[in-house]
């Protein structure tokens, strides 16, 4: 089994560090197109946020609100926002992950 690094030497490494770039900005659009939804309280707090880290929306269940509880709200809130955020970065960590893996994998040989 050959490697690029061994049929075209420096050529066929910047050519493939050329489609890793590539593959790693495909992925950051892709990853930056999605969007997920942080929930706490059992859905009793939502917020729907892209993969930009743009927080876009947040819905709040009004039997919270009645129960006028201000600092459950706001931790409610909080975990929320936490659990949109932890969702963000695993689609970014998968995107990114997929991108290097598959062009790693060819520039080892593996295609």
């Amino acid at each position: 089994m050959t490697s690029p690094f061994d049929q075209s030497g420096l050529g066929g490494i910047f050519e493939e560090m050329q489609r890793l770039q590539q593959q790693l900005a495909e992925a950051e659009a892709a990853s930056s197109a999605s969007e997920v939804e942080g929930t706490s309280g059992g859905a009793a707090v939502r917020i729907t946020a892209s993969g930009e880290f743009s927080f876009n929306k947040v819905t709040i269940d009004p039997q919270v609100i009645a129960a006028g509880d201000v600092s459950m709200l706001e931790d409610l809130v909080l975990a929320a926002l936490r659990d949109a955020t932890t969702k963000l970065i695993e689609v970014r960590r998968a995107a990114m992950g997929q991108a290097v893996g598959g062009a790693l994998s060819a520039m080892l040989g593996g295609n």
